[in-house]
């Protein structure tokens, strides 16, 4: 692929992780494709978790919690290879380590951590397939494509225009949208650094 085509994927890949993100109500605060040394891009969220704590993290709710974040980790990969329609390059990486780390966590063994990341992902590809959603992902990877990053505000404001275009658009204040992707926020598994390297 050339740089362009680069460029699109990636911004397809966090749109993939944005829309899942909004969809699980993970609380989404930015996504970009401005890259640097730690990643091509990221899409930031306000909830974290505690991955040391395994004896609350396998009680039902929690297991929810683990299972949105694993959907969220996969989305990315999994709209890239969509828009691409091949597999990515660039394999599924760290989002994949992340999601098998936090399927370790709740599993009693590596097999059954490995069914349970490859059934999560197969429920993130056919939330993505729906056209609702993937006009969503289309949507924010065009902008992404136009802005680099967007906040928190213009993000739901893309994905609900997407997804609800009956509703009527609110107003984003672009000034006030912007100061929402300066807080630094770390990725939901500890130690990561970016949801794709």
């Amino acid at each position: 692929m050339g740089e362009a085509e680069d460029v699109r994927a990636t911004a397809f890949h966090e749109a993939g992780h944005a829309v899942i993100g909004y969809w699980l109500k993970l609380g989404l605060r930015s996504a970009t494709i401005v890259a640097n040394a730690n990643y091509l891009g990221m899409v930031r969220s306000s909830i974290r978790t505690d991955m040391t704590d395994v004896d609350s993290l396998v009680q039902n709710r929690q297991r929810l919690f683990m299972e949105r974040q694993i959907m969220f980790s996969l989305a990315g990969e999994l709209a890239e290879s969509m828009h691409l329609g091949r597999a990515a390059e660039s394999g599924f990486g760290q989002d994949f380590d992340s999601a098998v780390s936090a399927a370790d966590w709740m599993s009693a063994s590596t097999e059954e951590a490995e069914a349970y990341v490859h059934w999560l992902g197969e429920r993130t590809r056919t939330s993505l397939r729906r056209e609702p959603v993937w006009d969503a992902v289309t949507a924010v990877a065009d902008a992404l494509m136009e802005h680099g990053t967007l906040g928190q505000n213009r993000l739901r404001q893309i994905i609900e225009a997407a997804m609800f275009p009956d509703r009527q658009p609110k107003d984003v204040d672009a000034e006030a949208d912007a100061a929402s992707t300066a807080a630094p926020i770390s990725p939901w598994i500890p130690g990561s650094t970016a949801s794709r390297l």
